[in-house]
Order: C-alpha cells, then structure tokens, then sequence
C-alpha cells in the first residue's frame, strides 16, 4: 500500500474503527483522538487543505532541531511491542525535557517512521507506530517535571497539608510531619537510608517504594513528592508514576537536569512566595501532580521498569488545591508549569504536526497548508497567564 492510498484510504471509517478496536485498552482513548486529527486531512473529498497555520508549521520547522532519533531507537519501533513502547518513552522523556521539547520531539519521531524504508509500504504499522507515540505524547507532555527544591529553615506545613517525612525511625524528625517508616503497611519491602545532609525532610529517605496508599478526604490535591539530591539515581521517582489510575511518563534524568528552582516555604500573603530567610535547610529535588480523591483513598504508585528499584522518596505533601501552594516556584522552573489548558492545546498542536509530518515527510519540508487553527496554543512559551509563583 502507498503512502497516497494512506492518505485517501486506510484513514478512511471503517479503518478507525478496526484500529481502535484493535488497540490496547490503555492507548484507546488517545488513539481515537489522533485517528481523528489524521482523518481531518486524509477524508476523501475534503480536498487540499488551503491556507497554513504558522503555530503548526513553525512546530514542524522546530522539530528538526530535535535529537535525531538512533538506528536503535528505529529499530526497536519497527520491531513492535514492548520494545518499541520502551524506544517511545525513552525518546521522548530523557533528560526531563520541557514540554515544549517533548512536543518537537514526538514531530520529530513521527517524521522519522514516516521516513523509515522498513514501514514505507506498510501503512497499518506506520499508523500503528503512530499511534503508540500519540499514546506516549499525552502522557508525557505535561507530567511533573523534577524540580530543583529548596526548604526553608523554618518551614512547616500548614495545617490544611497532610504531611509524611519518609525515613527510618532514629533520624531527626520534619517539625509538623508524620514520620513513616519502612515498617509502616504502605512502604513494605521498602529501606531507609540517612543521607546525613541538612534539614530533617531532606536529611533520609525510603528506597525501594514502590507504592503508598493513604486514608484522604475527597476532594481535588496538589501532591508533591521530595527526594534528595544524592544517590538517587536517574528516576527518583521512577520512570512511570501512577497516581489515582493516572499514569504519567516520566523518564530519565541526572540531577544537571532538574529544573531551577522550587522552594517549601510557609505561604505569606495568600502564597505570593516572599522569602522570609535567605537560608536553607536542604537542597533536594520535587515533583508535582494535581489529582482528585473520589472515593476517600489516595494510591500513589512507582515503576522503574526493568530495574524493579522504585521510588526513593523522603517526603510527601498533600495540598487542598483550594489553598496556596507551599512550594513555590522560581526561575526556570515556572517556564514548564502550563495550566491544563495548555497542556491540551498544545498536545492538540502537536497532534497536527504529526499528521501534517506523516503525510509529508520529506526532510526540510513543511507539511501542507492547513486551516484548523481554534484552540492551538503557541509554542514559544513560556506561558505566563498563570498567578506567579505558585504550581498549577
């Protein structure tokens, strides 16, 4: 089959529904979506597409400026499978990339497989693949990035915070948290280490979790995840975090990647973030989900993959999103807070280059002129419509 009867028939209707039927549980609902971005511009009768829309085509021009992606990344798609899953992931999630290069890569990745002799003339693995990267894309493009984190010497979490500082039994005590060991149900099989650094919440941790549940009132939280900034690896908190049934991609990352800088303070005047010490108490690393508590339980669960290792977390924050956010954000770290808004624009944006990629693949080349322009965001960032300061 041709790359002009992909573009006139395979995406036609009842290749959809064969598609999605034959797709995984977990990528269903996203492959549906970007089918239905590829049948915008594929359905018969539509005709070309006539004028362009500078955010898609400046998104496509951007992507060439993307790693390359390696023969054995390529391979490990065309093989399938897990392995081209794993290929995916790693692609697009190494280095705690921006979203913004998240999304130049997932256009770079779908031009490459375009490009790829070995599913050149096998477009139900060309969609497939795609689909796969469609799939990863969403739950990669806006989940928590690892922050930089500061504490405040005299920090304490406000009483609407449910806190746990994550440790062993004999090390120093975080002033307001509750203490969980490795002993406790939720962090079985579980160990402690004493990093002997400052501050108590950042001092020790617990290696190994692989997963925390917890009694929380319903309600919509801000869960933030500390570690500490030494021997924890490239995944701190694994590369795949599971919150609530949500799962987002996290990847690998050496600690000169985090981004600059978040800080645990006491939120003075409504959570404006005015410092109220130069010192700190610890240097470390973070994460932030918002999640909603439906049923009175919080699940929090961490995948390394292969390694098995799970998680090594030293702290855990419970934040009512109604209130302000004890960690604020600083420097480069505000540049990868998009709203969830945001996140979907530009997953939208994304999708369009990738369709528009696919179908016009050649090296340098900008894909046809399209029309559907309502709804996308602008990819220069960062975006700054949001209150500074604190994490969406």
């Amino acid at each position: 089959m041709s790359r002009k009867t992909m573009k006139y028939g395979v995406l036609g209707a009842v290749a959809l529904v064969a598609a999605a039927l034959a797709a995984p549980a977990n990528l269903l609902a996203q492959a549906l979506d970007f089918e239905a971005v590829l049948s915008s511009y594929t359905a018969p009768g539509t005709g070309d597409i006539e004028r362009s829309d500078p955010r898609v085509t400046a998104l496509i021009d951007a992507s060439h400026a993307a790693p390359e992606p390696s023969q054995q990344t390529l391979d490990a798609i065309v093989a399938g499978g897990p392995a081209a899953e794993e290929a995916i992931r790693e692609y697009l999630t190494a280095g705690n990339p921006s979203p913004e290069e998240i999304s130049r890569r997932a256009v770079a990745l779908s031009r490459a497989i375009a490009l790829e002799p070995r599913l050149e003339e096998n477009d139900e693995a060309l969609l497939d693949r795609s689909l796969l990267i469609a799939d990863h894309l969403s739950r990669s493009l806006c989940a928590p990035r690892l922050l930089r984190l500061d504490v405040d010497p005299d920090y304490v979490p406000p009483q609407t915070t449910i806190a746990y500082d994550l440790g062993g039994a004999a090390t120093p005590e975080a002033f307001g948290f509750v203490v969980s060991t490795p002993w406790d149900n939720e962090l079985a099989k579980s160990e402690s280490i004493d990093m002997v650094r400052e501050g108590a919440l950042l001092r020790d941790l617990i290696a190994g979790v692989r997963r925390i549940d917890l009694d929380v009132p319903n309600g919509e939280y801000r869960i933030i995840l500390t570690t500490s900034a030494d021997l924890v690896g490239g995944a701190p908190f694994g590369t795949e975090l599971k919150v609530n049934g949500e799962t987002y991609l996290l990847g690998r990352a050496s600690e000169q990647d985090w981004w600059d800088r978040a800080r645990l303070r006491v939120p003075p005047n409504g959570g404006t973030g005015i410092p109220t010490t130069p010192e700190i108490a610890g240097t470390g690393g973070a994460i932030v989900v918002v999640t909603q508590v439906t049923d009175g339980r919080l699940s929090i669960a961490f995948d390394n993959g292969f390694t098995q290792t799970g998680g090594a977390v030293s702290g855990l924050l419970i934040e009512p999103i109604s209130e302000p956010s004890s960690l604020v954000l600083e420097d480069l770290a505000r540049s990868i807070d998009l709203s969830f808004d945001d996140c979907l624009d530009l997953e939208l944006l994304t999708q369009t280059a990738m369709a528009q990629v696919l179908l016009n693949p050649a090296p340098g080349q900008r894909g046809q002129p399209i029309t559907r322009g309502e709804g996308l965001t602008d990819v220069d960032g960062p975006f700054d419509d949001e209150e500074p300061g604190s994490p969406s």
